[in-house]
């Protein structure tokens, strides 16, 4: 198994963006056509957060939404091989606004970054291409896989920019100790985190 993941990690990591934006249209509109319950429990939410939109604008967003989940995949696929060159030039680079308060926060000591768990959190792994000041300061809470090898390379494959992973099994008191060095700790924001987590509101809801 973890053979085929590197192998299709290479495969990815150098192919065009232009074909890996098709990978994302076929295979998102196949979600959308394929997963029907997924699709009735997202139009509904999506009835509810945008109630002042169409019918027809809120079928977009969630066929958007099954596109983004594929380059989610991806990302996921192509980080541990792609070049820090090549990284840098496919994400987008935050606005300068951005990038002065992510600095501001680092100089300032401690802090914790809440990420919500949409798709794209993966990029979290790969902050410090664009915010060069978190490179090695930061550290990451993540759920560890069950199989070891894959969860040893996607580990190192994942903190191969300058992010430490934190596991959420023995991690926590590891955050505790970054805080008080000063440096940053990212939490995700789960959907599900098994009745332990907190309740907040979204869209009102």
């Amino acid at each position: 198994m973890i053979y085929i993941v590197k192998a299709l990690s290479h495969i990815l990591s150098w192919m065009p963006v232009c074909f890996l934006k098709l990978i994302c249209d076929v295979f998102g509109c196949i979600i959308y056509h394929a997963l029907p319950a997924r699709r009735t429990v997202a139009l509904r939410n999506l009835h509810h957060c945008f109630p002042q939109k169409t019918e027809a604008q809120r079928v977009s967003i969630f066929k958007e939404h099954c596109r983004r989940l594929v380059e989610m995949a991806l990302s996921v696929i192509i980080l541990p091989t792609i070049s820090e060159k090549r990284a840098k030039s496919m994400f987008e680079a935050p606005d300068e606004a951005t990038l002065k308060k992510a600095a501001d926060i680092q100089r300032n000591g401690a802090a914790i970054t809440l990420t919500p768990h949409f798709t794209l959190s993966e990029l979290v792994n790969a902050a410090p291409i664009h915010f060069p000041t978190l490179k090695n300061k930061a550290s990451v809470i993540f759920r560890p896989l069950n199989d070891p090898k894959l969860n040893e390379w996607v580990t190192n494959s994942r903190s191969r920019f300058g992010v430490e992973l934190l596991s959420r099994r023995n991690g926590y008191n590891q955050a505790l100790r970054r805080l008080e060095e000063g440096n940053v700790v990212g939490i995700l924001f789960d959907q599900n985190a098994a009745g332990k987590g907190s309740m907040i509101h979204f869209f009102n809801r």
